[in-house]
């Protein structure tokens, strides 16, 4: 067994969510790949997604005077900036996938700098 703060986890439990990842990054690439004939490095799409939101949908953690509740206003898996982005409403945002299909779609355009995690890791 893995111990991870103070959660053990097993083999099985660890190999199935290692499965569960290279099953998204295969079905991104190849939905990116037949939509637009494009590859986007969905592996870089996906660390991006785990640094900004860690998949969950959420609001931002940044701290910030002018957002919501005092942090920045960007909200869901994909981290979107409602400010940058007002055709896109909160609960759009928080929909994990409009979120997922919003950010491939700024990632094909070659939109991925707007990521800080993105600009961080790469």
């Amino acid at each position: 067994m893995l111990f991870l703060v103070g959660t053990s986890v097993s083999a099985q439990e660890t190999h199935t969510l290692e499965s569960a990842k290279l099953e998204l990054k295969e079905n991104i690439s190849l939905y990116v790949y037949t939509k637009y004939g494009k590859d986007i490095k969905a592996d870089r799409l996906l660390a991006t997604i785990m640094c900004e939101s860690g998949f969950k949908s959420i609001q931002s953690k940044v701290p910030s005077k002018t957002g919501p509740n005092g942090r920045e206003d960007s909200w869901g898996i994909a981290q979107i900036h409602l400010p940058s982005h007002p055709t896109i409403s909160r609960q759009q945002a928080l929909d994990p996938a409009f979120s997922i299909r919003w950010m491939i779609e700024q990632w094909v355009q070659g939109n991925q700098e707007h990521w800080t995690c993105y600009r961080d890791l790469y």
